[in-house]
């Protein structure tokens, strides 16, 4: 069974603190699960904050495309990073979740049915 790699995409843009404590709670959650994560706070560590928005999408984008699934977080809708994101995972095969919750009942499901 391949390695499972998870992308967390979300609104970061004009949020509060960049929306940094749901990325990290997120990320914490599938971390524990023993996912590998691919967190775009994570990822974009090192680019200055003034950079342009496509610097960091150039940045995130190649993460994506070697994830298996990508979790969408609340407001994701009204982000233009996400909604790009989520059309890339779709166009490439990879499992998108609307919520960590799905994400989980999906996971659930999974070992249910390899058990």
């Amino acid at each position: 069974m391949e390695a499972k790699i998870i992308y967390i995409a979300g609104p970061i843009t004009d949020m509060l603190d960049q929306n940094r404590p749901l990325f990290e709670q997120a990320t914490r959650i599938v971390r524990n699960l023993g996912y590998i994560v691919r967190n775009p706070h994570e990822l974009c560590a090192d680019i200055p904050a003034d950079k342009p928005w496509e610097e960091f999408m150039r940045r995130c984008l190649p993460a994506l495309c070697e994830c298996t699934d990508l979790i969408l977080l609340p407001e994701w809708k009204f982000s233009r990073g996400a909604n790009i994101e989520r059309s890339v995972a779709i166009s490439l095969g990879i499992r998108v979740h609307d919520s960590i919750d799905e994400f989980m009942k999906a996971e659930h499901a999974e070992k249910e049915v390899s058990v």
